[in-house]
């Protein structure tokens, strides 16, 4: 008598086994990589966002032109972040002075998660999707020569 008699499972019985399991893992596995891929890209454009600002508030706010406003160097930082933004993202800006004279510029960024580079749906069953937010500032002594406070 053969191994097949004795109770053990025949190999016949035993195929499509891995079919089923790669259908039954395969959603989880392509839910925790598309997780991980916004994660990573949320992260990386966070970085980005915050290098561009503090680097375009330096250069358009620190040293204002001749009849430059607040609101004025904000649109300029605001337009130089628009452009480097990418798929997904937000970008706005403003500004406020502060007591001793500081322009405290605040800079907010929201990231909407994409399905591998494709723009998902803004919901799903019922259930809508925020976009991420994040958020810098970055205070600076607006310099103008030729002002004498």
């Amino acid at each position: 008598m053969g191994l097949i008699g004795r109770g053990f499972p025949s190999i016949v019985n035993q195929r499509g086994q891995m079919t089923v399991e790669l259908a039954v893992v395969f959603p989880a596995m392509l839910a925790v990589s598309l997780v991980v891929f916004n994660a990573v890209r949320y992260l990386g454009d966070c970085a980005s966002f915050d290098r561009a600002f503090h680097q375009e508030v330096r250069v358009a706010a620190a040293a204002p032109a001749y009849g430059q406003t607040m609101e004025d160097g904000c649109l300029l930082v605001e337009d130089a972040l628009r452009r480097q933004c990418g798929d997904g993202e937000e970008c706005s800006v403003t500004a406020e002075r502060d007591e001793w004279g500081f322009v405290r510029f605040r800079g907010h960024m929201e990231f909407t998660p994409s399905l591998f580079g494709l723009s998902m749906r803004s919901g799903f069953l019922g259930i809508d999707f925020q976009p991420a937010v994040h958020e810098v500032e970055f205070s600076v002594d607006p310099y103008k020569p030729g002002v004498v406070l």
